[in-house]
């Protein structure tokens, strides 16, 4: 309805309704730009009294801009409201009617000068403070503010970098692979400095709290005396043999394993036919057995290593795998 527009009315507190119309439509000036107005009407009695009729999204509110005498009792605030809402039911969802009108102490804070403040509980839900002084009456809507929600930080894990070791990481490398024993034998530093001197691929994973796993592997040219890898060495001209691959038991799970061996499939000369390691059987170590299927692994072979006290499963994985 374009502003300036009448709209039908009727009595209004005691004086006839001379007229009623659109004044504006959009936001209301005196609130925040974001609290758009669903009708805003100007009321002219015969008697001179101006009122301005507010419906917003959250509710609606009366505001009687002058009155010749103060209104005798707040029940005045409910036959002004029953009016209104009888003569402009297009401005007002569904009639709400008052089922409440509770006053306000002064000492709330509410109150203005000599005016006195009610407040009104609409059938909808909404509430009204409604002030009553001697210039007439003035209602608005309570507005319950919306909690600020203060959005969680977005916290981006530092990425996992895959890089070669140094002899500065010998202590947690050791402490790691010492810690999954029997998985892998237990190894002393000296140790440790030959397979590294040996190895074609030596390389740890670390990210913001230090290294969370390695991997260790030989080709055929390692002078090794390991029963498992001479498995390979005696069968293969060519291969690359896992010897140990350890995470810490803290990140199993975040794929570390799985970074680490896809960083190694990347570094194989592109000519070696075939990757080769050994998982457990007894003692039993499922979880790296089947990790190492989803990988392409295949079971060729079993054999006993360390006296008879270990039984493991000798794969290979072919390079097109």
């Amino acid at each position: 309805m374009p502003i300036g527009h009448p709209v039908p009315g009727r009595e209004l507190i005691g004086g006839a309704i001379a007229s009623i119309r659109w004044v504006r439509f959009g936001h209301d000036a005196g609130a925040a730009a974001d609290r758009p107005i669903l009708a805003a009407i100007e009321i002219e009695t015969k008697s001179g009294r101006y009122a301005h009729l507010v419906a917003a999204a959250e509710g609606a509110g009366v505001n009687l801009r002058a009155g010749p005498a103060r209104p005798p009792d707040p029940a005045a605030c409910v036959r002004l409201w029953t009016d209104l809402t009888a003569a402009l039911p297009m401005a007002f969802d569904g009639r709400p009617t008052i089922v409440g009108l509770h006053p306000l102490p002064a000492a709330s804070g509410h109150n203005a000068g000599p005016a006195e403040t009610w407040e009104l509980e609409l059938s909808t839900g909404a509430r009204l403070h409604c002030s009553i002084g001697a210039d007439g009456i003035g209602m608005a809507p309570v507005v319950t503010p919306t909690p600020t929600v203060t959005p969680t930080p977005t916290v981006t894990p530092t990425p996992i970098v895959v890089r070669d070791v140094g002899a500065a990481d010998y202590d947690r490398v050791l402490a790691l692979n010492d810690g999954a024993v029997p998985n892998v034998n237990e190894i002393p530093r000296e140790r440790l400095a030959f397979l590294h001197g040996a190895s074609v691929y030596c390389r740890v994973a670390v990210d913001e709290s230090g290294i969370a796993g390695f991997l260790l592997a030989l080709d055929e040219r390692a002078d090794y005396d390991s029963l498992n890898y001479r498995y390979f060495r005696d069968r293969h001209a060519r291969f690359v043999y896992v010897d140990r691959i350890v995470v810490d038991p803290a990140r199993r799970g975040q794929g570390i394993g799985r970074l680490l061996y896809e960083d190694l499939f990347h570094t194989v000369a592109a000519d070696v036919p075939l990757l080769a390691c050994e998982v457990n059987l007894e003692p039993p170590n499922p979880g790296s057995l089947a990790f190492h299927e989803q990988l392409g692994f295949s079971g060729v072979a079993e054999q006993l290593t360390e006296g008879g006290s270990k039984r493991v499963c000798l794969m290979i994985r072919t390079r097109d795998a």
